[in-house]
């Protein structure tokens, strides 16, 4: 499921958003659906009588699960409802450090998840709501293949807290890849056709990975153009064993305000001490060639005296 993350420059609290919300019937238009006149839902409950509070953190939140029916332009006519009408469905955190407020939302950055986000809210002004986009690039990907290839069950980062266990999954600029790649067993699975796919899309889009963070365990989806796709299903750790309603809600906070800027600190660290840079890819491309190269030696059997011409 994939998320996004906003600010409210409103200057409101957690508690009036989430009043202002739930009582939309105080200042909310019944819009109607002009093919039999009847209204079109328009829905905001809070999830919990109270809000939260993260342990450990100044961080308090709530959820509010919202549904809003509109027209399909094309099918204004059409006989069929479930045609004619479309339901957006879905959920938003909202929450607060005491100082400001954000708001993450199961759907992409777009510009309909910000009028989403301004529905919910009744706001018609300006850069009320707007989105903090989180900086990922193609290069980080490789940085991560790097990281869970040679440095295999090493905890990473000034605060050693982070490892990086698996990477499951790759989008190229014009092709996908379903490749497991692990630093442990024979130390790359799939190396020859993960190689052939690396080498071929320079500027991967997107990487599926399972990482370690602070002894739990995370299956994330990056992407370029702040893509953020949370596998809940792969997640392990202190929060598995609670109702679903505050579970998924605890593991995207964590995921957005720990996990993703702890792993991004690492890698910049990795840039700002050269560790990492553009010649660093490049020998890291050549060696797994070289592995492969003894790899098909090995299968072939051809020994290195008579791959030499001995």
């Amino acid at each position: 499921m994939t998320y996004s993350i906003w600010t409210d420059t409103t200057n409101k609290s957690l508690d009036e958003i989430i009043n202002n919300a739930i009582n939309y019937n105080e200042w909310h238009t019944v819009e109607k659906d002009g093919f039999d006149n009847s209204d079109l839902n328009f829905l905001i409950r809070k999830r919990f009588n109270e809000n939260y509070n993260i342990e450990d953190t100044n961080i308090t939140f709530n959820v509010l699960d919202y549904e809003m029916e509109k027209i399909r332009p094309r099918e204004a006519r059409n006989p069929i409802r479930t045609t004619r009408v479309q339901s957006i469905t879905g959920f938003i955190i909202v929450f607060t450090d005491g100082n400001i407020t954000k708001y993450i939302i199961n759907k992409s950055y777009s510009d309909n998840t910000k009028t989403i986000l301004r529905k919910i809210n009744n706001y018609e002004k300006q850069l009320e709501i707007i989105e903090n986009r989180i900086n990922i690039d193609s290069d980080l990907f490789f940085w991560v293949v790097n990281k869970v290839i040679d440095f295999p069950g090493i905890q990473i980062g000034e605060a050693q807290n982070m490892m990086l266990e698996l990477v499951t999954g790759f989008k190229g600029e014009t092709d996908d890849k379903l490749a497991e790649i692990s630093g442990s067993g024979d130390r790359v699975l799939n190396l020859l056709s993960t190689l052939t796919f690396l080498l071929e899309n320079e500027r991967l889009s997107r990487i599926e990975l399972l990482l370690q963070h602070s002894n739990q365990t995370y299956g994330l989806k990056l992407g370029i153009n702040s893509y953020i796709d949370i596998i809940e299903e792969c997640y392990m750790g202190d929060d598995m064993l609670l109702p679903e309603d505050i579970k998924l809600p605890l593991i995207v906070l964590k995921v957005f305000l720990t996990v993703i800027p702890d792993l991004l600190n690492i890698y910049d660290q990795d840039i700002n001490e050269h560790n990492w840079n553009n010649d660093k890819k490049r020998e890291f491309l050549n060696s797994i060639g070289e592995i492969i190269q003894v790899r098909i030696k090995q299968k072939l059997g051809i020994s290195e005296d008579v791959s030499n011409g001995s």
